[in-house]
């Protein structure tokens, strides 16, 4: 730079500093920087343009040093744009510096004007002092607040190491990667890890990479039944999207702010330890239209279900993973040298069940145990958990208490009683519920079976009741027993005894009887039982699993006229005692699986009070006459031999029970005889009235002849005989709504889209005859399914114009069927005039749909007909029927081969071009002679908006147009045959070629 552009840059630098006190000094140096824009001479442009650059330059450091010195900001679009333009026009000034240098040393130095150059260094020295006055306004502009972050990382310990924790959050990020997954619910109890996986989830890599931003919110506190208020959970949300709201901002305003901040964005929603449904629009959450998802961890089952599209349920840790765990918490290698500590620290890891919570907690509290006598008394303490004094384990039992107190009192008394059950054990749920039924509802409501399920069914939401080996069972964790355990034992007037392998001599088992309402000694290996023990307020006994036990003593049962629930499963009793008939109040009688037990001595028939009775898999093979004093026996389970005759004599007992509602049955039988057992034994238990649950067991398979689904009995019956006898003394089942199965697949799940829907439902599979005589039922029925069927050669030969309230029909595999309903029978009614949905299967012989006539209002409401494998078909609508398919919405063909075109023109006169109007999806399958769906686009299709064509090779032509079928946007076929495609138009082509997606 030369002395001038020296002198310039310097004067423009004392200008812009005491242009910022004095103003006017900035119209003076504008004056004087004029005069030498100006100018003629080139050097003096030069000069002036550096001395403008060098300003610029000077002003951008400046800024660079500002936004450096302030972390916690971010510069602007704005500045960096600014930035972007002043590194632009530096390259561009050097350039022509470059330039200028040249040609000054080529000629000497002189004032003459080089107009080329000069032009374009006026140029530029005009944009750079456009650059340096924009400067001057990018102060207030230059810096602004950073973004929150997409991930704020949590501490927490890693779970790759614990496949029982990984699996849970694998599961979770592949339904996170589901576009049809909304919402994702992590479920356990109290302590097993949910919120770890969660932590764990929201540091995943991939989550980041997935969503713009991840929002962890808490969203109640422990010691609370309800989740934290609507402002409290708001202004976490707001805190963590960095809004500028003020804090007397209403709830409303609040979540219109969050909701416009959050609407564009692809967010992740993890919300923690959930205790009540949580209305997201409320807070200000959008419905997640970008993708946006949501998981939440809950130990409540009904908020899981009415908030996530899918539950992923956490285990217990294995027990080599607990091991792993707590030596990873101890972090004392040394201690583990010691063998004798190994021993007991093995055992301290089986107490904590494989709860991480307790885990980490009992690690803790053994971590600063040094001698082997330090860990014995730990032990020892730890076993008598969950006192409230024990070291470590007070915020647990905290917890688990607090799940106790919210219960009401019939809650908490069943979820004490559950705990008589032995440790670890898988619990029948109908036992406990006979139980309970026994020992509390009696007098609580008029369904109490269905009261007790809603008890169970709140326990297990609550998560203190988990499911067992199957949905027939019910397990309760060993730390959740423990703290039953514990409770009873302070409750002054709950007095229990708990044993497990205690020995037959033990004092303590004699002496404490007598002052006991609840005893249970499951699996103890008990040979002997006191001579009189004088329970005069036992209520329950548990004896099962104690085969070694084959005798009780004669006056064993004489004080006990209190016992409501007697269970004696799997003993080795030979018999019961004569004491037995003081058991007045005896509710519940468990004799199954005694298989040393013969017969039932008379003195047991004075129990007038027994309602549950099980002899199943026992030595009793003949239900004696005299029982039916049991007058109020609502369940009997028994078990059957391959004697038709021997059956023939329990079921004639068994008749005779006209209180009784449920019959299960074991036959020990072949499957040859099965059915003949089941037919004979129906036609003579059929007049019992009451009876809601009939279930057949044999060895390889269950059969439910009346089973109760909700308020609607299902029935299954091996022959369509067996179920008129059954219904023709039992006229109630067709009041309002029933289940109807006939045929050897009676256990076929319904086929029918949410048959739940339906009130009355009829299956009939595997039959043979013609037209079997259940016209009064399908005269009622809601939904037919007619499945492999050899016999039938319509859909009901005689009758089919009483079926007038079938909405739903599927028929499959029926080798004799040639068309579905003949017309020319002088039908005098329309067809199947409410029918939504039917769906035709696999019918290798059939030929047509409706032959013959067909009335006015046949299949009018009809509105998804699908129709697959039928080979030999050739025309689907025929004689008008399409005319009357007005409401026609979703059409599937596959398979057909027959079928050359959807609907023949030649056959139909008149189509008005408002017929199939509401088809909205068309399917064509597999259909290798088909030409045409129809002729020309004469039809309009106003509504069709998905087309899907595969396989059709013969098919060049489409009757749609971007006029007659304006909603049609999306069409999946083979991109071959759509290149193929000849159009009358083909801007038609070009408007459906951008909605296709090609196979």
């Amino acid at each position: 730079m030369g002395e001038l552009a020296a002198a310039i840059a310097a004067a423009a630098a004392a200008v812009t500093a005491i242009a910022a006190v004095v103003p006017e000094v900035k119209t003076t140096w504008a004056h004087f920087m004029s005069k030498y824009r100006s100018s003629n001479s080139t050097k003096e442009i030069n000069d002036a343009l550096n001395a403008t650059m060098g300003v610029l330059r000077a002003k951008m450091a400046d800024y660079q040093n500002e936004v450096h010195r302030h972390k916690s900001k971010i510069p602007s679009e704005t500045y960096n744009q600014w930035i972007c333009r002043v590194m632009e026009i530096e390259e561009q000034v050097q350039f022509l510096a470059s330039k200028y240098e040249k040609k000054r040393k080529k000629s000497s130095f002189c004032l003459l004007p080089h107009m080329d150059l000069s032009k374009k260094m006026k140029k530029k020295d005009v944009e750079a002092a456009k650059l340096l006055e924009e400067s001057e306004k990018l102060g207030d502009f230059m810096l602004v607040d950073q973004p929150p972050d997409v991930v704020v990382k949590m501490r927490t310990p890693k779970v790759e190491n614990y496949p029982t924790l990984q699996e849970p959050l694998e599961e979770i990020l592949k339904l996170l990667r589901n576009d049809k997954i909304k919402g994702v619910g992590i479920r356990g109890m109290v302590g097993i890890g949910k919120t770890t996986i969660m932590k764990n989830l929201n540091n995943h890599e991939e989550v980041s990479k997935l969503f713009e931003i991840v929002i962890w919110l808490r969203l109640s506190t422990e010691g609370s039944l309800e989740n934290l208020s609507k402002e409290h959970i708001q202004q976490a949300i707001v805190q963590r999207l960095e809004l500028d709201i003020p804090e007397s901002s209403d709830g409303d305003r609040v979540a219109r702010t969050i909701s416009k901040e959050l609407e564009e964005k692809k967010y992740l929603l993890l919300l923690d330890d959930v205790k009540e449904d949580v209305d997201l629009g409320e807070l200000g959450i959008p419905d997640g239209k970008c993708g946006s998802k949501l998981v939440l961890t809950t130990r409540l089952g009904y908020v899981c279900s009415s908030m996530a599209n899918r539950v992923v349920n956490v285990k217990n840790l294995s027990q080599e993973e607990a091991w792993k765990m707590f030596r990873d918490t101890l972090q004392r290698p040394d201690l583990m040298d010691n063998p004798h500590i190994e021993r007991l620290a093995w055992q301290v890891v089986k107490l904590c069940g494989g709860l991480p919570l307790v885990i980490k907690l009992v690690g803790s509290a053994f971590k600063m145990k040094k001698s082997n006598e330090s860990w014995a008394h730990g032990l020892n303490n730890l076993r008598k958990w969950p006192e409230k004094e024990h070291q470590g384990m007070r915020e647990m039992y905290k917890m688990l208490k607090f799940c106790y107190d919210s219960l009401t009192g019939d809650q908490k008394n069943c979820f004490l009683y559950s705990s008589l059950y032995a440790e670890d054990s898988d619990i029948y749920t109908q036992c406990l519920l006979e139980s309970w039924i026994a020992e509390y509802f009696r007098a609580r409501c008029h369904d109490v079976r269905a009261y007790g399920h809603g008890v169970l069914e709140h326990l297990e939401n609550m998560s203190l009741l988990e499911e067992g080996a199957s949905t027939e069972y019910v397990r309760m964790h060993k730390c959740i027993r423990q703290m039953a355990l514990n409770i009873l034992s302070d409750m002054g007037d709950r007095r229990y005894m708990v044993k497990a392998r205690e020995t037959p001599t033990n004092p303590e088992i004699e002496e404490n009887w007598n002052e006991m309402e609840w005893i249970s000694l499951i699996d103890n290996e008990l040979q002997n039982l006191p001579d009189q023990p004088g329970c005069s307020i036992l209520s329950t006994l548990f004896l099962q699993k104690n085969t070694r036990l084959n005798k009780i003593p004669q006056s064993f049962f004489k004080d006990m006229q209190s016992l409501r629930v007697l269970d004696l499963y799997c003993t080795g009793i030979e018999s019961l005692p004569t004491s037995v008939s003081n058991l007045l109040n005896l509710k519940v009688l468990y004799l199954n699986d005694c298989k040393a037990l013969l017969e039932l001595p008379s003195k047991v028939f004075g129990l007038e009070h027994l309602e549950v009775l099980d002899i199943r898999g026992s030595g009793i093979k003949s239900i004696p006459a005299h029982i039916h004093k049991f007058v109020c026996l609502k369940h009997l389970r028994a078990s059957f031999s391959n004697d038709i005759q021997e059956a023939a004599l329990n079921c004639k007992v068994i008749s005779t029970f006209t209180t009784l509602e449920e019959l299960m049955i074991d036959v020990k039988t072949n499957k040859a005889s099965c059915n003949d057992m089941l037919d004979y034994t129906i036609e003579n238990v059929a007049t019992l009235n009451k009876l809601k649950i009939f279930q057949f067991r044999f060895i390889d398979c269950e059969v439910d002849v009346i089973k109760v689904v909700g308020t609607a009995p299902y029935i299954c019956v091996p022959k369509a005989g067996s179920f008129i006898s059954l219904i023709g003394k039992r006229d109630d089942i067709l009041l309002s709504s029933f289940r109807v199965a006939i045929g050897r697949q009676p256990l076929v799940f319904p086929q029918i889209p949410n048959f739940y829907q339906y009130d009355r439902y009829v299956k009939h599979c595997s039959g043979q005859d013609s037209d079997p005589p259940i016209s009064c039922v399908l005269s009622r029925a809601d939904a037919f399914e007619l499945v492999n069927h050899n016999g039938a050669e319509q859909l009901w030969r005689t009758g089919i114009t009483s079926m007038n309230q079938l909405q739903g029909c599927l028929i499959e595999n029926c080798e004799g069927i040639s068309t579905i309903v003949n017309g020319n029978c002088r039908l005098d009614k329309p067809i199947l005039p409410i029918i939504g949905w039917f769906c035709i299967r696999n019918l290798p012989s059939l030929k047509s749909i409706l032959d013959g006539p067909v009335l006015l209002g046949s299949l009018s409401r009809l509105e998804t007909l699908i129709i697959s494998k039928c080979p030999m078909l050739v025309e689907i609508f025929t004689n008008g029927l399409v005319q009357q398919l007005l409401r026609l919405q979703h059409l599937e063909i596959e398979g057909c081969f027959g079928i050359e075109e959807v609907i023949k023109k030649n056959d139909i006169a008149g189509l008005r071009p408002c017929a199939l109007q509401n088809l909205q999806e068309v399917i064509l399958l597999d259909m290798p002679n088909l030409r045409s769906i129809w002729v020309d686009e004469s039809l309009e299709w106003p509504f069709l908006e998905r087309l899907e064509i595969l396989r059709c090779p013969s098919l060049k032509r489409l009757p749609f147009s971007n006029t007659n079928a304006p909603k049609l946007s999306y069409i999946s076929t083979e991109q071959d045959w759509w290149e193929a495609l000849q159009w009358q138009r083909q801007e038609a082509k070009e408007q459906f070629q951008q909605y296709c997606t090609f196979r």
